[in-house]
């Protein structure tokens, strides 16, 4: 048992979840959008203003690639409430999570569970992850490498930064661009260790979907996130709704329902350890 845990607490959410007990119900919940380059089919003829362009493929990569970083959420720090679910094996478990964010130096989040009960306290910085489990009375201390090798995608800091936001995760440069339906494009990054489709909708100027997985054709994990419910009263617009799924052994699906979220107000990210607090020894 004690195995299991360890391998969950490198997943921090799942490990998190799991202490908060399984639930009988949870609300219907969009299906995740999966796109794979295999089953798409490239654009080979697009018009500007009528004729077709010389280079009409570079136009539309540009012009998508041009609208993301016009609705790239420009902060200094944020901090959301939400309700998180996981399913894992048929079984569902819920907590309430609280954000926040200085960007590009500090990711804090704390999970309460049934009766506002504080369980878990998480503080991820660039290199690590510290993990204060308030039932067990324990810290544990990780790198961060040890979850991008527990999740099997090389991701940053920046990059897992970035999910949280629902900006982009641009890694290269765009290899290929896909039609997926009306007003709707893939675009594939590859910067050799990491593969990124971002789907974006050229109506709502929104992203709609982001499969990302090693280059590494032998690793054959994936991490899927479906943006939904987008909030337009929020210049530019912000994803109310995220569904993560992990294709591990095991596919792990989380749900983040944010219900309130904030802007560049000051923040304090408190983390101090109680007396009697132990150590985690690493196996």
């Amino acid at each position: 048992m004690k195995i299991i845990v360890d391998k969950i607490v490198i997943s921090f959410m799942v490990f998190i979840l799991l202490a908060c007990g399984p639930i009988k119900k949870v609300n219907k919940i969009n299906k995740i959008i999966t796109v794979k380059a295999d089953t798409l089919q490239p654009v080979i003829h697009l018009k500007e203003n009528g004729h077709y362009a010389i280079d009409s493929i570079s136009l539309l990569e540009n012009k998508i690639i041009s609208l993301m970083d016009s609705n790239t959420i420009l902060f200094n720090t944020f901090q959301a409430k939400a309700k998180i679910t996981l399913a894992v094996a048929k079984q569902y478990y819920q907590a309430n999570l609280f954000v926040r964010i200085k960007k590009d130096s500090l990711i804090w989040m704390m999970l309460s569970g049934p009766l506002s009960i504080e369980v878990f306290r998480i503080k991820i910085s660039p290199d690590s992850i510290w993990i204060m489990n308030k039932l067990a009375r324990t810290i544990d201390v990780r790198s961060i490498k040890s979850l991008q090798s527990y999740t099997g995608i090389p991701l940053s800091f920046n990059e897992f930064q970035n999910m949280l936001i629902g900006n982009p995760v641009y890694i290269n440069n765009p290899v290929k661009i896909y039609a997926t339906g009306t007003n709707q494009y893939a675009i594939l990054f590859n910067n050799g260790y990491l593969r990124n489709i971002i789907t974006y909708d050229l109506q709502t100027h929104t992203i709609l979907s982001s499969n990302m997985d090693a280059s590494d054709p032998t690793n054959t994990q994936q991490m899927d996130i479906t943006f939904d419910k987008y909030n337009f009263s929020n210049t530019p617009p912000f994803a109310d709704n995220r569904h993560i799924t992990l294709s591990l052994k095991n596919s792990i699906d989380i749900y983040l329902d944010i219900k309130e979220f904030e802007w560049n107000n000051a923040l304090n990210f408190p983390f101090a350890i109680p007396k009697g607090f132990v150590r985690v020894q690493q196996q």
